[in-house]
């Protein structure tokens, strides 16, 4: 039977089928999973062309430059510029910040439209364009914080980008204390771009150099810690009161943020730094809008991403939604025209003193001008130094009852005590002035608080000075980490 089955006749042009016999499985070329790996890695992301190019980069880069140009002429408008910071130093700041809002936008995944959104609310909202005007340390913290959002963001190795993103972090905290507030925001930006084998060794040196990085700035810029907190909403009032529809928009999109898991780290850092503008900050503004006006500008673009998205197809709801971004960002900027307008007018007008006036008035007491002589000076300084607001090292009571202090100095510490308890550590002479006659006051606190670089104190003394008009123009304000110098124009010692 075996033999008669062996026998069996095959048609020609066919092969007798063979049972198939398993046997040991080939080792493959490559590990389960290596080739999607390769794949995945050699995945980069395509430049947009054609139409596609013109939306997601022509129009930006058109946008930004007008927006350029916009802030450029805000600021070159005749008025006050305060603050310890030089003023290029705080339009290139500003600058700065706008340009760096867009990407950052981008990059976290709003649309083109919610972007340039964005970049338009941080560039022409009212106290935004004030802010611009005030030389603070946070127009510099601010654009370091955006540069490391960035880092974070972008596609590259998050082992290189982690601890440069960490030392631009701890430079922005170093420059302005209230930066703190973004940490939480970037440590989950880093965890979320980092992967579990890479968080070990990467994690602790970012953060090693952010605490070695914002300790050392500390110590060099002399932080000062002892300023006594303050209740108040100036910063909310400011908005308010010149941005309401902005004010409006930024609320709701906060609320939005903190609801939509994405933005909630970025909504988190808004709320923190909001809530700060009310206590312990309650009195100051242009630190807190500076720092607050980029978060609330990604916030809004993102919400009306968010919006067109959930919209799209039905054309009246998006159209009502662009209208009313376009509705808000045009308040905002003709706001912000019109006080720029009001500025220029104000700075070509002869400057009147009177009792509101930041110029003070020789006028305002019988012998709050003093008649030449080093005796009247005397007189004039013996009845100031009785002041119980005016605080003097003996030192500085001596050259001020002696009648070796420059008699414009008087005057402007007069108007300086009506609102403010003032320490004077000294009367400086400057290089080859007679020193009969010193025009140099050295202010160390200001309502008890030391002054120092960043102080809401120290910006309220520095825009006092640079507002002084006159005879009573101030020729250089520096800022040192003890205190204030102010030097007026040489003059007659009389």
């Amino acid at each position: 039977m075996a033999d008669s089955l062996d026998a069996t006749p095959v048609a020609p042009g066919r092969q007798r089928a063979t049972p198939s016999v398993p046997g040991p499985r080939r080792a493959s070329s490559a590990a389960p999973g290596r080739r999607r790996a390769v794949s995945r890695h050699k995945r980069t992301r395509r430049v947009p062309t054609g139409r596609r190019a013109l939306v997601e980069l022509g129009l930006p880069a058109l946008v930004l430059a007008a927006l350029v140009a916009a802030i450029v002429a805000l600021w070159s408008v005749p008025g006050e510029r305060t603050g310890p910071l030089p003023a290029g130093v705080t339009l290139a700041g500003s600058i700065a910040t706008v340009v760096l809002v867009l990407p950052v936008a981008r990059l976290s995944g709003v649309g083109v439209p919610g972007a340039v959104l964005a970049a338009a609310f941080a560039a022409l909202a009212p106290p935004a364009v004030a802010a611009a005007r005030v030389g603070v340390p946070e127009h510099l913290a601010v654009v370091a914080l955006l540069a490391a959002v960035l880092l974070l963001a972008i596609r590259y190795s998050p082992r290189v980008t982690l601890p440069i993103a960490a030392l631009l972090a701890a430079a922005a905290t170093a420059l302005s204390p209230l930066a703190l507030a973004a940490a939480p925001f970037l440590a989950r930006q880093a965890l979320t771009r980092l992967r579990r084998r890479h968080r070990i060794p990467t994690l602790p040196l970012a953060g090693a150099i952010y605490f070695a990085g914002t300790a050392a700035g500390w110590a060099l810029l002399s932080l000062n810690s002892e300023a006594a907190p303050v209740a108040g909403a100036a910063t909310a009032a400011d908005w308010v009161t010149t941005f309401p529809a902005g004010a409006v928009a930024a609320v709701a999109a906060l609320a939005f943020g903190l609801v939509d898991r994405s933005l909630r780290p970025l909504a988190g850092f808004a709320l923190t730094v909001l809530v700060l503008s009310f206590w312990p900050d309650g009195d100051e503004s242009t630190r807190l809008t500076v720092l607050l006006t980029p978060a609330l500008a990604i916030l809004v673009g993102a919400a009306l991403d968010r919006i067109l998205r959930w919209t799209r197809g039905r054309t009246l709801p998006t159209i009502a939604a662009v209208i009313a971004a376009a509705l808000v960002v045009s308040s905002g900027a003709a706001a912000s025209v019109a006080a720029a307008v009001t500025s220029e007018n104000r700075s070509s007008e002869p400057a009147a003193p009177g009792p509101s006036s930041t110029t003070p008035a020789p006028t305002a007491s019988p012998r709050a001008t003093p008649a030449p002589g080093a005796a009247a000076r005397a007189a004039v300084g013996a009845e100031l130094a009785q002041n119980p607001r005016l605080a003097l090292s003996p030192g500085a009571r001596a050259l001020l009852t002696d009648g070796a202090v420059d008699r414009r100095i008087p005057v402007v510490l007069a108007q300086l005590l009506s609102r403010h308890d003032v320490t004077v550590a000294d009367f400086p002479a400057a290089d080859g002035d007679d020193p009969s006659a010193r025009r140099r006051v050295f202010v160390t606190q200001l309502d008890g608080e030391q002054l120092g670089t960043g102080g809401a104190s120290m910006t309220a003394l520095t825009s006092f000075l640079a507002a002084l008009t006159g005879d009573f123009t101030v020729e250089s304000v520096t800022v040192t980490g003890d205190g204030v110098l102010a030097t007026f124009p040489t003059a007659p010692a009389d």
